[in-house]
């Protein structure tokens, strides 16, 4: 979160996910990168990034714009419902069937219930694939000729070469999942000391199967000709993304694998952590995209089906900003101070209430009467007093918002800065507009979309203040860790989403 003029303000790009290239030296694998792995960020990024010629001149496979999309709109297909709908079942459930997972862990292990998970994933996902490749693609499905396999430093069969260089564990360890076009299978690190390892031992096997989904995203891919076209690595990317999604929500009650709600959280969480570092741009090699962007893709399969990811390789969704605009934000990480203790800076505002001033400023012009709400430092309870989250807490009188410094500081420390910008704009969506749910959520994106992107911005705006690189995942990291009347955190993320892409304009239809 920083401050600025206009013209520091960030254009966004188009839309990624997850990737780079492996290491293979044959044909290159499409791989799942941690964070650690994508390169660091140039010192000096440019003010702006654009995003990339995708034009090919090879012959479009299955992948062109239909008639039905609005020049300069990303396409929406018209006979697509994209209204969300997590499941009712709060828990995953494997059919009672019978899973050949040594095909998957290679031997050298006594088979566990989370391999049985990923074998029961494995054949639902090819079962959907059956359908969908032909249906929505026009093209026959192949099941994978070289199969699904796990990595572990105990697999006794070995792993197949990609393009005849070896599939080593420690490459797993760094990839995490990878399909290899070259031999056609998918590969996954299976050991306990990955990002996989970690997941699993937190969320269940549900995390090893949304990412083996990612990679079948690429396997459908190849199977359409599309990786063969030159296209940025981060299209391909938004464009599994999607498609896993698209089979999380596949409503079929005779699939061998039905996710809960639990399944649809555990995604959200593996898209977050893969998400990129603040400050790589997301057209750069390698680049991942923010978990902001990285769970619209997911979310957009997830409703719409696969049929709304075919026109994500020509027209992708839209990315958020990643890089920085000024090296004051560079060399503070993106964070403002949370107060101005040792600052030296005559300029320096608290972030509450800087952050403050400009929801007044902001709900003052969208609702033509003033707000002045106040930022309260205080623990105390108030009447009627409703909490938005970590230590923020509602009080309608004396119309304040009280922060608990001992709960919200520590966060705001190691979580980010804008923690606190999310929880107000919470906080002054409920006391100016009285929406909850989901509707406030989009309403506090409008807010965000308005610092973010500027689109509409009212020209009687005078605060300077914009988010950094960042911002928006720091929002979506709060909405996961928080329970708000009973809606789902898919469903808050993509009503927060719909309105920093569209602003009010968005939370009014």
């Amino acid at each position: 979160m920083g401050r600025g003029t206009p013209l520091a303000r960030f254009i966004p790009a188009l839309i990624g996910a997850v990737a780079a290239a492996a290491a293979c030296a044959a044909p290159t694998p499409v791989q799942l990168l941690t964070a650690d792995t994508v390169p660091a960020a140039t010192p000096v990024p440019p003010a702006t990034t654009g995003a990339p010629d995708t034009s090919d001149t090879s012959a479009p496979v299955d992948t062109a714009v239909p008639d039905n999309a609005a020049d300069g709109e990303p396409w929406l297909p018209g006979d697509v419902d994209l209204t969300l709908e997590p499941p009712a079942d709060i828990t995953t459930v494997v059919t009672p069937a019978t899973f050949d997972t040594t095909v998957i862990t290679g031997g050298g292990r006594a088979p566990s219930p989370g391999d049985k998970l990923v074998a029961a994933a494995v054949v639902d996902i090819e079962r959907w694939l059956n359908h969908t490749v032909t249906e929505v693609y026009g093209r026959a499905h192949r099941p994978l000729a070289g199969g699904v396999h796990a990595v572990h430093p105990d697999r006794r069969d070995p792993t197949p070469d990609c393009g005849g260089v070896a599939t080593e564990h420690r490459d797993m360890l760094d990839y995490v999942a990878l399909y290899c076009p070259a031999d056609d299978f998918v590969a996954y690190d299976a050991s306990d000391i990955g990002l996989l390892g970690s997941l699993n031992n937190e969320r269940g096997a549900m995390a090893t199967a949304v990412v083996i989904a990612h990679e079948y995203g690429h396997v459908v891919q190849e199977r359409i000709g599309v990786l063969n076209r030159p296209l940025p690595t981060i299209v391909l990317e938004q464009h599994a993304d999607c498609l896993a999604g698209a089979w999380m929500g596949w409503d079929d009650p005779a699939r061998s694998l039905l996710p809960g709600r639990d399944a649809v959280l555990t995604a959200l969480v593996a898209l977050i952590e893969v998400r990129d570092p603040v400050g790589i741009d997301p057209y750069s090699p390698g680049g991942h995209g923010t978990a902001f962007d990285r769970i619209g893709a997911f979310t957009h399969g997830y409703a719409g089906g696969a049929e709304a990811c075919v026109a994500l390789v020509a027209e992708p969704l839209e990315v958020m900003p990643n890089t920085f605009g000024d090296l004051g934000d560079l060399a503070r990480g993106g964070d403002a101070p949370y107060d101005c203790t040792g600052v030296t800076d005559p300029e320096c505002r608290p972030a509450g209430q800087f952050l403050g001033d400009d929801l007044d400023e902001f709900w003052s012009l969208a609702i033509g009467s003033s707000v002045d709400l106040e930022v309260v430092t205080s623990a105390a309870p108030c009447a009627d007093g409703t909490t938005v989250g970590v230590g923020v807490t509602v009080c309608p009188d004396p119309g304040e918002v009280r922060i608990d410094e001992a709960i919200l500081r520590p966060v705001y420390t190691t979580r980010g800065d804008f923690t606190l910008g999310y929880l107000l704009g919470r906080a002054w969506v409920e006391l100016t507009i009285s929406a909850t749910g989901a509707d406030a959520e989009c309403l506090v994106g409008a807010w965000v979309g308005d610092l973010t992107l500027g689109r509409g911005r009212n020209p009687l705006r005078e605060s300077t203040v914009i988010t950094s690189p960042g911002d928006l995942d720091e929002a979506v990291d709060v909405i996961m860790s928080t329970s708000v009347d009973g809606v789902h955190a898919l469903e808050r993320i993509a009503s927060l989403r719909r309105g920093v892409l569209g602003g009010l304009d968005a939370c009014n239809r």
